[in-house]
C-alpha cells in the first residue's frame, strides 16, 4: 500500500557565498522527507509550461545540469526561487529577481545588456569575467538588499544620462537638490560611492553651491557598467558622506512575470525578507518595480490572504510605496528575521501571501485544507487589476478632487483649463514655437529646463510646458494625468493637461509656485525620477 506523498513547498536561495551556475539547491529537510523517493533524472516546470531537464545529487542535495535554464532566463546570484514538489520527478519552480519580483518567462532567450566593457584597472574585461566579478556580485547584493531586505532606505534617485558617462577628468553629477537630499555641502572635499562592500573615494569640486565628482567617478560607473537610463539610488550610511546604490537597469525593470502560472491572468508576484525593523515596527516598503506597475490600482486598504484562510487588513501609503499593521500577521504567524514573504497580487488590493520559514519551508506544508493560490483566484471578488500608464482609475480621480482650485482661475472663469484646452496668448506663444520646431521622435530624455517667465508665476494658469525632449516620458499619459513635483523635503501634486504632444502643468502648478515664492527669471530644472514624479531644482 503507498503512501500519500504531500505537497512540500520550499524557497531556494541562490546568496553569492552559495551560488553554483546550473545548480538548484534544497532545504535538507526535504531530502529527510522524501528520503530515496527522489529519482537520478528530474524535470523542472516553470509557469509557462517550460520544461528542463536535470541531475538530483544526494550527496550534496541539489538539482545540477540546469545550466542552459540560468543562461536562458539570465539567472545570476541573488535570483531566489520558490519550489513546489509532490513526488515524483516534477519541480515546479517560480523565479525571482534581484528586484524582489517574478521574472518573465520568455520563449525566446533575455538579450544581456549591451555592456560598454572598458579598460579599467590595468586591463581588458569581457563579458564573461565581469559577469563572475566582484563588481558585478557587489551590484547584485546591493539590488537584492534594497528590494527585497531593506526598507525606507532610499534618499536620492540619479538617473544617469550621457554626460555622466563621458569620462572627463571631472564630471557634474549632484544637482543643488541632490546635495541638500542628501546633506552635502562645501566643506566636504570627498565622498564614497560604491555598492555593497566595494567602494570608491570621489574628491569633490565647489564652485557657488555647485559640485563636480573627480575621475574616481569614472571608475565606479565602468565598475558597474552603467548606461544611459539607469536608475541609481543613493543610500545614506552611518557615515555622513559615505552612499550605497542600487542601481535599476533600465534594460532588466520590465523583466517581470506579465503572464502569471501559465494561465495569462497578469499575476505579478514579488517578495520581502523579513527584517529586523520590520519585524519591531510592523512596516515594509513594497518593491518599486511592483509598484511602478500597479501601485495605482492599490487602495487605502490592502487585504492579504493567507493559505490557513485567514485575512489581515493592512494600510497601503502610495507615497511612500509601504505597507502599514503588520504587526497582527508578525505576532499571528511568529514571523521571524529572515522569513522570506512571497505577494501575489490577484487584483482589487488584494495579496494571497506566502510565508517561509528560516528552514526555507512553507509553514502551512502540514496545514489539512490549506486555502492555495489557484483555490484564491477561482474567487470572483478578487478580480485581476492591471492598469496601463494612459489609463485613469477612480483613486486618481478622488485625488484630483482634492486638489485647491485657485480663486484667479475660478474668478477668470479658467474652468476649461482641466481639459487640454491651448493657451496661446503674448506670454506664452513663443514656448508653443519652440515645441513645434524640436524633432519629439530624437533620442531619450529625462529631463529639461526652463527660465520662468512672467506667465509662469502670474498665478492665472499658465503652466510650464514639458519639453518634448522628453516625448517617452509623457506619450502614454492621459489628457488629465496626475504628477508629484519634489522640490527640497516637501512635494506638491498637479495635473499634467496633454493634448496629442504637447503637454504643460496645470491645476496645482499656481499652488506650487506660490509656496516656493518662484519669480520670473528663476532657472527651474525637472528631472524625472519614475512613477510620475519629478525632482525639481531651482536656481537663481
Amino acid at each position: 500500500m503507498s503512501s500519500v506523498v504531500k505537497r512540500s513547498s520550499f524557497v531556494s536561495k541562490n546568496y553569492a557565498w552559495s551560488y553554483m551556475t546550473g545548480c538548484l539547491p534544497m532545504p535538507s529537510c526535504v531530502a529527510g522527507r522524501y528520503g530515496n523517493s527522489i529519482p537520478d533524472r528530474v524535470m523542472v516546470v516553470l509557469p509557462n509550461g517550460a520544461l528542463w531537464s536535470g541531475d538530483y545529487m544526494r550527496d550534496r542535495n541539489c538539482i545540477e545540469g540546469l545550466d542552459n535554464m540560468y543562461e536562458f532566463y539570465d539567472i545570476e546570484p541573488y535570483h531566489l526561487f520558490t519550489v513546489k514538489y509532490n513526488g515524483g520527478s516534477f519541480f515546479a519552480v517560480q523565479m525571482y529577481n534581484t528586484y524582489g519580483v517574478e521574472i518573465d518567462y520568455p520563449v525566446e532567450p533575455i538579450p544581456r545588456k549591451e555592456r560598454n566593457f572598458s579598460r579599467y584597472n590595468g586591463g581588458w574585461v569581457n563579458e564573461a569575467y565581469y559577469l563572475s566579478s566582484d563588481f558585478h556580485i557587489d551590484k547584485l547584493c546591493a539590488q537584492f538588499t534594497y528590494n527585497c531586505y531593506n526598507s525606507g532606505k532610499g534618499a536620492y534617485d540619479l538617473v544617469i544620462s550621457r554626460s555622466h558617462l563621458k569620462g572627463n577628468f571631472y564630471t557634474k553629477v549632484l544637482s543643488r537638490n541632490a546635495c541638500s537630499q542628501l546633506g552635502l555641502n562645501e566643506s566636504m572635499n570627498w565622498v564614497e560611492i560604491g555598492y555593497r562592500n566595494l567602494f570608491w573615494k570621489i574628491k569633490l569640486k565647489w564652485s557657488n553651491g555647485k559640485v563636480w565628482l573627480n575621475r574616481k567617478w569614472n571608475e565606479f560607473t565602468k565598475a558597474g557598467q552603467l548606461c544611459h537610463g539607469d536608475i541609481c539610488v543613493f543610500q545614506k550610511t552611518s557615515n555622513c558622506q559615505k552612499f550605497e546604490v542600487c542601481v535599476f537597469e533600465k534594460i532588466n525593470v520590465n523583466n517581470f512575470n506579465r503572464t502569471g502560472l501559465g494561465e495569462g491572468k497578469s499575476i505579478m508576484s514579488w517578495l520581502k525578507v523579513m527584517s529586523n525593523d520590520t519585524i519591531l515596527s510592523g512596516e515594509l516598503e513594497i518593491p518599486r518595480v511592483f509598484v511602478d506597475k500597479f501601485g495605482e490600482s492599490l487602495g487605502e486598504s490592502v487585504h492579504l490572504l493567507i493559505p490557513d484562510g485567514g485575512e489581515v487588513c493592512v494600510h497601503f501609503c502610495g507615497f511612500r510605496s509601504y505597507l502599514y499593521g503588520l504587526n497582527k500577521l508578525i505576532a499571528k504567524y511568529s514571523v521571524s528575521e529572515n522569513y522570506v514573504l512571497f505577494f501575489d497580487y490577484v487584483g482589487n488590493s488584494h495579496f494571497y501571501v506566502s510565508i517561509y520559514n528560516n528552514n526555507c519551508m512553507d509553514i502551512f506544508d502540514e496545514l489539512s485544507g490549506k486555502v492555495l493560490l489557484e483555490d484564491v483566484l477561482l474567487q470572483p471578488k478578487c478580480p485581476i487589476v492591471v492598469l496601463s500608464d494612459d489609463s485613469v482609475d477612480e483613486d486618481e480621480v478622488s485625488a484630483l478632487n482634492t486638489l485647491t482650485i485657485d480663486q484667479n482661475e475660478i474668478l477668470e472663469g479658467r474652468a476649461n483649463s482641466l481639459g487640454m484646452q491651448e493657451i496661446v496668448d503674448n506670454n506664452n506663444s513663443e514656448i508653443v514655437e519652440s515645441m513645434q520646431a524640436v524633432n519629439v521622435e530624437g533620442d531619450y530624455f529625462n529631463s529639461f529646463a526652463v527660465n520662468l517667465s512672467r506667465s509662469h508665476v502670474d498665478q492665472k494658469g499658465h503652466g510650464v510646458y514639458l519639453s518634448p525632449q522628453i516625448w517617452n516620458v509623457y506619450k502614454k499619459w492621459s489628457k488629465r494625468t496626475l504628477v508629484t513635483l519634489l522640490c527640497g523635503e516637501h512635494s506638491w501634486k498637479v495635473v499634467v493637461q496633454r493634448e496629442k504632444k504637447k503637454c504643460r502643468f496645470g491645476r496645482g502648478w499656481d499652488n506650487f509656485t506660490l509656496q516656493k515664492q518662484l519669480v520670473q527669471g528663476q532657472r527651474v530644472e525637472f528631472i524625472y525620477r519614475n512613477n510620475k514624479t519629478f525632482e525639481v531644482d531651482v536656481s537663481p
